[in-house]
Protein backbone atom coordinates (compact mmCIF):
# COMPACT_ATOMS: atom_id res chain seq x y z
CA UNK A 1 0.00 0.00 0.00
CA UNK A 2 1.21 3.30 -1.00
CA UNK A 3 2.20 6.08 1.77
CA UNK A 4 -1.27 8.45 0.55
CA UNK A 5 -3.32 4.97 0.81
CA UNK A 6 -1.98 4.04 3.96
CA UNK A 7 -2.69 7.59 5.15
CA UNK A 8 -6.29 7.84 3.67
CA UNK A 9 -6.94 4.44 5.06
CA UNK A 10 -5.68 5.15 9.13
CA UNK A 11 -7.70 8.27 8.96
CA UNK A 12 -10.92 6.52 7.76
CA UNK A 13 -10.08 3.86 10.70
CA UNK A 14 -9.69 6.30 13.13
CA UNK A 15 -12.84 8.01 12.00
CA UNK A 16 -14.41 4.54 12.35
CA UNK A 17 -13.34 4.03 15.67
CA UNK A 18 -14.87 7.61 16.74
CA UNK A 19 -17.99 6.78 14.77
CA UNK A 20 -18.59 3.22 16.92
CA UNK A 21 -17.70 5.13 20.29
CA UNK A 22 -20.52 7.98 19.17
CA UNK A 23 -23.19 5.51 18.14
CA UNK A 24 -22.85 3.85 21.68
CA UNK A 25 -23.84 6.67 23.14
CA UNK A 26 -26.49 7.74 20.59
CA UNK A 27 -24.82 10.91 19.45
CA UNK A 28 -25.39 12.47 23.18
CA UNK A 29 -24.88 15.84 23.17
CA UNK A 30 -23.74 15.67 26.84
CA UNK A 31 -20.30 13.96 25.59
CA UNK A 32 -17.89 16.29 26.28
CA UNK A 33 -14.67 14.23 25.05
CA UNK A 34 -13.85 10.47 23.73
CA UNK A 35 -10.84 8.21 24.83
CA UNK A 36 -10.32 5.85 23.30
CA UNK A 37 -6.96 2.94 24.29
CA UNK A 38 -6.57 1.02 21.14
CA UNK A 39 -4.11 -2.13 22.12
CA UNK A 40 -2.09 -3.61 18.97
CA UNK A 41 0.79 -5.50 20.71
CA UNK A 42 -0.47 -9.13 21.83
CA UNK A 43 -3.88 -8.89 21.82
CA UNK A 44 -5.77 -6.38 19.67
CA UNK A 45 -8.26 -4.92 21.91
CA UNK A 46 -10.67 -1.33 21.57
CA UNK A 47 -11.03 -0.24 25.28
CA UNK A 48 -13.45 3.27 26.10
CA UNK A 49 -13.69 5.63 28.58
CA UNK A 50 -15.54 9.37 27.67
CA UNK A 51 -15.92 12.92 29.73
CA UNK A 52 -19.58 13.66 29.95
CA UNK A 53 -21.07 16.81 31.66
CA UNK A 54 -17.29 17.37 33.08
CA UNK A 55 -17.10 14.37 34.64
CA UNK A 56 -14.87 11.12 33.76
CA UNK A 57 -17.12 7.62 32.95
CA UNK A 58 -16.93 4.53 31.95
CA UNK A 59 -18.78 3.19 29.16
CA UNK A 60 -21.27 1.36 31.76
CA UNK A 61 -21.86 4.09 34.37
CA UNK A 62 -22.76 7.25 31.81
CA UNK A 63 -25.97 7.30 32.59
CA UNK A 64 -24.92 8.63 35.92
CA UNK A 65 -23.84 11.45 34.59
CA UNK A 66 -26.17 12.44 31.52
CA UNK A 67 -28.61 15.13 31.55
CA UNK A 68 -30.10 15.06 28.58
CA UNK A 69 -31.85 11.27 27.04
CA UNK A 70 -30.60 7.88 28.63
CA UNK A 71 -27.66 6.64 27.00
CA UNK A 72 -28.06 2.55 26.22
CA UNK A 73 -25.51 0.99 28.41
CA UNK A 74 -27.13 -2.85 28.34
CA UNK A 75 -24.74 -5.35 27.89
CA UNK A 76 -25.52 -6.00 24.73
CA UNK A 77 -24.63 -2.41 23.33
CA UNK A 78 -21.72 -2.44 24.89
CA UNK A 79 -20.64 -6.13 23.49
CA UNK A 80 -21.34 -4.39 20.35
CA UNK A 81 -19.55 -1.09 21.25
CA UNK A 82 -16.51 -3.73 21.67
CA UNK A 83 -17.04 -6.02 19.22
CA UNK A 84 -16.79 -3.52 16.40
CA UNK A 85 -14.30 -1.65 17.84
CA UNK A 86 -12.22 -4.70 18.79
CA UNK A 87 -13.01 -5.20 14.63
CA UNK A 88 -11.26 -1.52 13.83
CA UNK A 89 -8.31 -2.48 16.14
CA UNK A 90 -7.67 -5.16 14.04
CA UNK A 91 -7.73 -3.44 10.41
CA UNK A 92 -5.55 -0.40 12.33
CA UNK A 93 -2.81 -3.24 12.83
CA UNK A 94 -3.25 -5.00 9.52
CA UNK A 95 -2.74 -1.62 7.54
CA UNK A 96 0.51 -1.25 9.02
CA UNK A 97 1.65 -4.46 8.58
CA UNK A 98 0.22 -4.43 4.80
CA UNK A 99 1.83 -1.20 4.34
CA UNK A 100 5.28 -2.85 5.25
CA UNK A 101 5.36 -0.34 8.76
CA UNK A 102 6.32 -1.12 12.07
CA UNK A 103 3.11 -1.45 14.11
CA UNK A 104 2.64 0.74 17.03
CA UNK A 105 2.17 -1.27 20.72
CA UNK A 106 -1.08 1.13 21.52
CA UNK A 107 -2.68 4.34 19.97
CA UNK A 108 -4.18 6.35 22.54
CA UNK A 109 -7.37 8.65 20.56
CA UNK A 110 -9.27 11.53 22.71
CA UNK A 111 -11.64 13.62 20.57
CA UNK A 112 -13.84 16.44 21.79
CA UNK A 113 -17.74 16.25 19.39
CA UNK A 114 -18.36 19.45 20.63
CA UNK A 115 -15.40 21.44 19.22
CA UNK A 116 -14.00 18.69 16.54
CA UNK A 117 -10.44 19.12 18.14
CA UNK A 118 -9.06 15.37 17.97
CA UNK A 119 -5.89 14.48 19.01
CA UNK A 120 -4.27 10.66 18.69
CA UNK A 121 -0.64 9.39 20.23
CA UNK A 122 1.45 6.40 19.11
CA UNK A 123 3.27 4.18 21.44
CA UNK A 124 5.72 2.04 20.16
CA UNK A 125 7.36 0.87 23.79
CA UNK A 126 6.41 -2.75 24.03
CA UNK A 127 4.18 -2.13 27.29
CA UNK A 128 2.50 -5.79 27.89
CA UNK A 129 5.95 -7.50 28.73
CA UNK A 130 4.57 -6.63 32.17
CA UNK A 131 1.28 -5.47 32.33
CA UNK A 132 -1.78 -5.99 30.09
CA UNK A 133 -4.02 -3.83 28.02
CA UNK A 134 -6.99 -3.13 30.49
CA UNK A 135 -4.11 -2.29 33.25
CA UNK A 136 -3.16 0.75 30.74
CA UNK A 137 -6.43 1.99 29.86
CA UNK A 138 -7.09 2.26 34.13
CA UNK A 139 -4.18 3.90 34.09
CA UNK A 140 -5.02 6.15 31.46
CA UNK A 141 -8.49 6.77 32.87
CA UNK A 142 -6.83 7.34 36.27
CA UNK A 143 -4.53 10.32 34.70
CA UNK A 144 -7.10 11.81 32.87
CA UNK A 145 -8.93 12.24 36.63
CA UNK A 146 -11.34 8.88 36.72
CA UNK A 147 -12.35 7.12 40.11
CA UNK A 148 -11.59 3.72 39.63
CA UNK A 149 -13.25 0.91 41.64
CA UNK A 150 -10.85 -1.00 43.77
CA UNK A 151 -10.84 -3.96 41.32
CA UNK A 152 -9.56 -1.80 39.05
CA UNK A 153 -6.71 -0.20 40.75
CA UNK A 154 -3.18 -0.02 39.46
Amino acid sequence: MATKDFDKNFTHLIEDALHNALEYTGYSSDIDCIYIYLSLERSVQYLVFFKINGCLSLKSKLNEYVTSQQIDVSDENQRRLNSNGNAIAQEIQASFQDDGREVPSSLRITYEPKTGKLNSTMSYDKLLDDEDPLTMFFRWFAEEGGVLEPWQMI
